[in-house]
């Protein structure tokens, strides 16, 4: 009776089950699998992974699956990077915006300021060029408004 309740736990595995696991989580977790996905791939019922997982004092199945994605996660930046600033692919605009959006943390720009034809229209007085200058900086264009 002890062993059958031992069975089920991490504790109770081979040391061979448990490196053979390891592997397969850390494989798992390169691909970015569920953990429902993980557990069929080892062949047993996610619930007894869970209990794995709860049951390992040196949190060795956390950390496989978590190395696994971040050595895809570090692949993927340094493909991205590579696509992003390749001059033979004259700037692929999806990588850039990526890159832009989660290397550099700038996500997309939301604003509530109201911009009107008549705010960009021109004029030669002070008050006109300074309403055009907020209009355009508002839109992200400081760079058409001519310097004085």
């Amino acid at each position: 009776m002890v062993e059958s309740t031992t069975k089920g736990r991490w504790q109770g595995q081979t040391p061979e089950r448990r490196k053979t696991a390891l592997a397969t989580i850390n494989e798992c977790g390169r691909q970015g699998q569920t953990w429902a996905c993980t557990a069929a791939l080892l062949g047993i019922a996610e619930r007894t992974l869970r209990t794995w997982k709860e049951d390992d004092p040196e949190g060795k199945i956390a950390t496989a699956y978590e190395a696994g994605r971040q050595e895809t996660g570090a692949k993927l930046a340094k493909r991205l990077q590579a696509k992003a600033l390749d001059p033979l692919e004259d700037g692929n605009t999806v990588a850039l915006v990526h890159a832009t959006k989660h290397f550099l943390k700038m996500g997309d720009k939301v604003t509530q300021a109201v911009v009107t034809p008549e705010d960009l229209a021109g004029g030669d007085d002070k008050a006109a060029k300074d309403k055009r200058r907020a209009a355009l900086s508002i839109l992200g264009l400081d760079a058409l408004m001519p310097e004085e």
